[in-house]
């Protein structure tokens, strides 16, 4: 049966946001910064409602940026006691905690959840739409044979994305192929790279009469641990697709082959500050006339890629 979390979650128990930089550690059980949601229900009536076990579970969210309009929302579960939740019965709300409107649900759906690459790990997801900027709130509720289990978190919806948006042209800053460099270690991070992910400008690729898809990742040096395993996925899709889409892959950092792990002290590529990008992976898919159409933060799987691409055609 489902469940009204605002009684629950929404007006006391709202977790903050774990950042992207710390997401890398979800799939270890990383502590975050939480309220006890124990002692904070010992204090509502409705802690004692029957067959309810809310524990202290958390939220991590792997992407960071949302905006008025559709977003791409992805969390993990934690249960400090046991780590990650995978492929849970999950059911998710959002709410305005503004304007005294934190009690009513805007909208009301069932999370999926995504496999990612490596074994036993992924991400529950849901596309909703924001209508007003500002701080929101997100509840989920886990429902088991044995119990209904809650957790809470808030994030902050602005009125336009620093990235660039969808429906413009994107940057032109040009980045460095091959014909540039003399080893492809100055291009990238990756320890087995793929070269044709280096072959292309970025200019060149919107002035042809294929689409795009740019793909900002630092396989070596990824705060998330998702660079890598994002890239592979870029690597698959690229012989299925190349005849009608560029794939260019940018490397975080610039020359990443003279970091050697120092990377408190390296510089960030400037197609990444022109960008504007506040984490890391993102991958991005233009038009033939280069106006952005996709844009992901965070680890995409390859079947969000291939809807993007049928989209496309």
């Amino acid at each position: 049966m489902e469940k009204d979390l605002s009684k629950y979650m929404i007006r006391k128990l709202l977790i903050p946001l774990i950042t992207l930089t710390a997401f890398s550690l979800l799939f270890s059980c990383a502590k975050s910064d939480s309220i006890d949601v124990n002692k904070q229900n010992q204090k509502d009536p409705a802690y004692n409602d029957q067959n309810v076990e809310n524990l202290n579970l958390r939220l991590a969210f792997s992407v960071t940026e949302f905006t008025v309009g559709l977003n791409r929302v992805r969390f993990g579960i934690i249960d400090p006691k046991t780590g990650p939740m995978k492929s849970m019965s999950v059911t998710a709300q959002t709410f305005y905690l503004g304007d005294g409107e934190s009690q009513i649900p805007k909208d009301t759906q069932k999370a999926r959840y995504y496999d990612w690459p490596q074994p036993g790990t992924g991400i529950y997801g849901i596309e909703t739409r924001f209508d007003k900027p500002g701080k929101w709130g997100l509840g989920i509720t886990i429902d088991t044979p044995e119990s209904t289990r809650f957790a809470s978190g808030y994030l902050t919806v602005k009125d336009k994305s620093n990235t660039p948006e969808i429906g413009n042209k994107i940057p032109t800053l040009n980045n460095l192929t091959l014909d540039d460099v003399k080893a492809s270690n100055e291009l990238t991070s990756d320890p087995d790279p793929y070269l044709p992910l280096y072959t292309t400008k970025i200019t060149d690729s919107i002035d042809s009469d294929k689409s795009t898809l740019i793909v900002f990742s630092s396989p070596a040096f990824c705060k998330t641990g998702t660079c890598g395993p994002q890239l592979e996925i870029i690597k698959s899709l690229h012989p299925k697709f190349e005849n009608e889409i560029d794939f260019i892959h940018i490397e975080i950092y610039k020359d990443p082959h003279k970091l050697r792990g120092k990377i408190n002290k390296s510089d960030i590529n400037p197609i990444v500050s022109t960008w504007n990008l506040p984490s890391e992976p993102w991958t991005f898919i233009t038009d033939k006339s280069g106006k952005l159409t996709h844009k992901f933060e965070g680890l995409v799987t390859a079947g969000e890629l291939n809807n993007a691409f049928e989209i496309l055609k």
